[in-house]
């Protein structure tokens, strides 16, 4: 008997006054900040700006992901990671490695507490989601 999966994909739509996007949420690897405009790196190299800070994205992803969001964590001021891609994290050096293992490694460059607390909630049992929503691993609400 053969053994079928459905994969259910989930699509992220962000709407701007000029343009729509829609994004599958599995390919995305990170979010970034820059200024008042956000770039969204994706798994197929592709990079997107839009015309949202990162604390209004991050937001809306609490909002439109609900159940998948688990998968996207706050990593201090400038980013929103999507754990899945995670493959490497250095405190010391300030580093976090994050690769699909077959196409694409980036390297991010994030201060030592905020990789502190993303390392801390990825091994911890009880760790990926804070009661389910949108992580966030600043210590304070600042920039959010």
């Amino acid at each position: 008997m053969e053994h079928s999966t459905v994969r259910t994909t989930k699509y992220l739509f962000i709407n701007t006054r000029d343009e729509m996007l829609r994004l599958d949420v599995e390919r995305i690897v990170f979010f970034h900040a820059n200024g008042n405009y956000t770039d969204i790196h994706c798994a197929n190299k592709l990079k997107y700006t839009i015309n949202m800070s990162l604390s209004r994205l991050q937001s809306l992803l609490a909002i439109s992901l609900s159940q998948a969001n688990g998968s996207f964590v706050r990593v201090g001021k400038s980013y929103i990671i999507n754990t899945n891609y995670i493959t490497h994290i250095s405190v010391p050096r300030q580093r976090l490695m994050m690769s699909d293992l077959s196409f694409f490694e980036i390297e991010l460059n994030v201060a030592k507490d905020a990789l502190k607390s993303l390392k801390m909630m990825l091994t911890t049992p009880s760790g990926k989601t804070t009661n389910g929503r949108l992580s966030n691993t600043n210590k304070t609400d600042k920039g959010i």
